[in-house]
Parts: C-alpha cells; sequence; structure tokens
C-alpha cells in the first residue's frame, strides 16, 4: 500500500474512532463520575490535528479526557510517550514523559495547524521518531 492509501485508511480508523466518542461521551457526567461532555469544537480541533499527523509518524491512541478534552498519545518505548490533550480553545497541550518525568510542555493553538511544518517542528518529530526506532530496536533484540 503506497503512502496515499496508508494515510486513507488511518484517517478513516481516525474519524470512526472519534464519531464513537463523539457518541458516547458527549453527555455531561458520561463516565458516571462527573465527567465533561465531548463538544462537536473538541472533535472538530482533534480532526484538524489528527490530518496534520505526517505519513511516517507512529498511529496515536485516542480516548476522551474527564475534562471534555481529546487526548492523542503515543507509546514510544516502554518509559516514553508523547501525549496531546485537544480542548475546544483553540489549544493544544504536548507532553513528552520519560521515565515518569515530563521532559517537556508545549502549549500550542490550533491557528498554528494551519501549516503542519508550524506544528510538526523538527524537535518534536526528531524526538518522537527517535524513541518509536529506538522502541524497534529492543523489540528485534
Amino acid at each position: 500500500m503506497d503512502q496515499r492509501g496508508k494515510r486513507a485508511t488511518m484517517n478513516a480508523s481516525y474519524e470512526q474512532r472519534l464519531y464513537e466518542l463523539a457518541r458516547t461521551c458527549s453527555e455531561p457526567n458520561w463516565d458516571k463520575n462527573g465527567a465533561k461532555p465531548l463538544t462537536k469544537d473538541v472533535v472538530n480541533n482533534a480532526r484538524m490535528i489528527i490530518s496534520t499527523i505526517p505519513d511516517d509518524f507512529p498511529e496515536p491512541n485516542i480516548g476522551v479526557e474527564s475534562d471534555g478534552r481529546v487526548g492523542l498519545g503515543w507509546f514510544l518505548s516502554d518509559n516514553r510517550n508523547l501525549a496531546m490533550f485537544v480542548d475546544s480553545d483553540d489549544e493544544v497541550v504536548c507532553e513528552f514523559v520519560d521515565y515518569g518525568q515530563i521532559e517537556r510542555k508545549i502549549k500550542l493553538f490550533s491557528s498554528q495547524f494551519i501549516s503542519p511544518s508550524l506544528f510538526w517542528d523538527d524537535h518534536l518529530r526528531e524526538l518522537a521518531l527517535a524513541c518509536h526506532c529506538s522502541q524497534e530496536q529492543e523489540k528485534q533484540q
């Protein structure tokens, strides 16, 4: 499958997951513990961000936080992960976690997603890909 086909398949998968989350988490207290509802604005912001994920980037896990944000997560190795939290205020918080410690926290706004290169800056991309590569090397050993 070529990159465009892979991207189309991934986008359809993400779209289905967002649809399921919107359907099940759109009411207040959806988790029976006082969770805030997932709004259309949050889903639309998440959809926009997902559409900018580079083809060579690992697929994220997608979920909803109890505060109404969409969470995108990449488990890059046993001890490293990247998390993004998308809200309705056009704000995205990115966190790199290494051995349980947040190493880098970035606040971005969705206006930066208009140009994916502004969002997926070299450092973010290189660090995440390096972690992903080290995970693949660990599996081969």
